[in-house]
C-alpha cells in the first residue's frame, strides 16, 4: 500500500478465512496509519456498522523508529475486528498496531469486544482509550508493551497470550477496573504493571492467570509472582460494607 485507506459508515473488509490477504504499507508510506476506521464525518460514539475481518496488516517495510500505527479503531458498538493479523518490526520503537480516539479529544469510542487478533512485534500491540472493552482470545508476541490502557471503565482480558514483551499490559492509565481471566504470559518483565488504587479505580482481578515471571508490579513494586490458580483481587475496600458483614456474622 503506498497510501493510507480511509473507512466510512457500512464498510465491511472481509478477507478470505483459508489464506487471509495482506496489506502491507511500503517502505515510503507517507501516512500516521495504515488504516483509518473512524468515519471522519461522524463522531467516534456514532461509528456503528464497521468490520474489519480476516486480514493480514504489515508495516515490517517502514522503519522501525518511524511513527505509524496499523490501525486507528475509533469506533462504537455493531462493529467487529476479528481474525486480524498485526505484524510489526519486533520491539520497534515506533511502530502501533492499534489505538482509540485518534488525533481529536472529542473523538470518543464505545467499543464493546474486540476477538482473535494478533500483534506481532512492535512498540505497542495495542493502546486503548474508550469505556468498557471486551478483549477475547488476544496474542501478544515480542512487543515491547503488548497493551497499553490509557483510559477504561471497565477492561477484560480473557484467553489471551502475552509471550517475549517487556510488559504485558501496562495498566496504569486504568480509571477503573482491569480484570484478567483464564490467561498465559510467557517470558515477560511484568504481565501487569499499574498504580496503587485511588478514588478513580485501578483495580485488579485475576483468576487462572499462568506466569513464569513478574505477574503483578505496582508502583515498581512486586506484589505477585509466578501463576494464580484462583482468584487475586487489589482494589479498595468498603469500610461500612465491612462493618456490615461482621455485624451479620
Amino acid at each position: 500500500m503506498a497510501k493510507s485507506l480511509q473507512l466510512y459508515r457500512g464498510t465491511v473488509l472481509l478477507g478470505d478465512a483459508t489464506q487471509l490477504p495482506t496489506l502491507k504499507a511500503v517502505a515510503d508510506f507517507p501516512n500516521d496509519h495504515i488504516i483509518y476506521g473512524k468515519d471522519p464525518h461522524q463522531p467516534g460514539t456514532n461509528n456503528f456498522m464497521i468490520a474489519i475481518k480476516n486480514i493480514v496488516l504489515d508495516s515490517n517495510s517502514v522503519d522501525p523508529a518511524s511513527q505509524i500505527t496499523l490501525l486507528d479503531w475509533t469506533v462504537s458498538q455493531a462493529t467487529q475486528l476479528t481474525n486480524v493479523i498485526f505484524d510489526m518490526p519486533n520491539f520497534s520503537t515506533g511502530h502501533k498496531g492499534l489505538t482509540t480516539q485518534y488525533n481529536t479529544p472529542e473523538a470518543g469510542n464505545s467499543n464493546i469486544i474486540m476477538n482473535d487478533l494478533t500483534f506481532n512485534g512492535g512498540a505497542i500491540g495495542m493502546e486503548v482509550n474508550g469505556q468498557q472493552w471486551l478483549f477475547k482470545g488476544i496474542s501478544f508476541n515480542r512487543c515491547t508493551t503488548g497493551m497499553t490502557i490509557i483510559s477504561g471503565f471497565n477492561v477484560v482480558v480473557s484467553a489471551s497470550t502475552l509471550t517475549d514483551c517487556f510488559t504485558g499490559i501496562d495498566a496504569t492509565g486504568a480509571s477503573g477496573s482491569l480484570t484478567l481471566l483464564d490467561s498465559n504470559g510467557h517470558n515477560l518483565d511484568a504481565l501487569v504493571r499499574s498504580s496503587n488504587s485511588h478514588p478513580a479505580g485501578h483495580f485488579i482481578i485475576l483468576e487462572n492467570v499462568k506466569s513464569d515471571s513478574k505477574t503483578i508490579v505496582l508502583n515498581n513494586n512486586v506484589l505477585v509472582t509466578g501463576d494464580v490458580s484462583d482468584t487475586w483481587v487489589h482494589g479498595d475496600v468498603v469500610s461500612w460494607l465491612l462493618q456490615l458483614c461482621e455485624a451479620c456474622g
